[in-house]
């Protein structure tokens, strides 16, 4: 009898373990499940946040990128740049009325000069070679002659010639200095005289015509004397009413 009531509490004792253990097996896996649960919709939450994150970085980027390409191209625009009118420039004009520029002249629009001998006037193109001619005639012969021919550079060009043609009658004893433009000087003596009791070339020059307007040549003679210096045809530009002379300009 008491073997059986110690059997009876045995079972009853295992029963009860039983249970419990079922129960508690019941209670871990509901726990278990409870717990995958919460870390799935933690998963995919986290999941969602970033690709949200991720989403709002490339509208964020877009939107900058194409509000800051019109900044850019305005930036890099270049203003085109704008030229002056030239002024253009107005030839000048001469005394004649003529064209003219600053480097002179030109053979297509030649001007016209007029240039004064004695008492006479000449008018002359531009680019005319002209020959000038001073002509003396005295009493008797004359030992020597001092003087100058000045004429106006601005319009003649004086063109050098060989002393033989320049001072065709004195030019065995003549010295000629033609370096400064605007005058010719020359001299000469001989005491054997040089013969103008005929009518003769004292001296002759060319020149070219290289501007317009006007201008002039002069043979000044300072000093002259008859052959023996007892007579002085000319003193000091002061000419004697016994010698006669007469220039020439074609």
């Amino acid at each position: 009898m008491k073997s059986k009531s110690i059997l009876a509490f045995c079972l009853c004792l295992l029963l009860c373990c039983s249970l419990f253990l079922t129960a508690c097996n019941k209670e871990y896996s509901s726990q278990k499940a409870s717990a995958d649960t919460v870390t799935t919709t933690s998963a995919v939450s986290t999941e969602d946040e970033a690709m949200q994150l991720i989403t709002g970085i490339e509208t964020t980027s877009e939107v900058s990128t194409s509000t800051e390409a019109p900044t850019t191209e305005a930036q890099t625009t270049v203003p085109k740049k704008t030229t002056a009118p030239q002024k253009q420039e107005t030839p000048q004009q001469n005394n004649d009325g003529g064209n003219n520029s600053s480097a002179g002249p030109v053979d297509s629009k030649p001007m016209t000069c007029t240039i004064t001998v004695g008492e006479k006037n000449l008018k002359a193109e531009y680019g005319d070679v002209l020959t000038y001619t001073y002509y003396l005639k005295t009493p008797k012969m004359i030992e020597n002659v001092q003087a100058a021919v000045n004429y106006t550079p601005n319009c003649l060009q004086l063109i050098d010639d060989k002393i033989e043609t320049t001072l065709p009658v004195i030019h065995s004893g003549a010295i000629i200095n033609t370096e400064n433009q605007g005058v010719v000087k020359y001299n000469a003596i001989n005491i054997s005289g040089f013969d103008f009791r005929e009518e003769g070339v004292l001296i002759t020059l060319r020149f070219k015509v290289i501007f317009g307007g006007s201008g002039a040549i002069v043979n000044a003679i300072e000093f002259m004397d008859e052959k023996g210096a007892e007579v002085a045809y000319v003193d000091n530009f002061k000419m004697s009413k016994d010698i006669k002379i007469r220039e020439e300009l074609k």
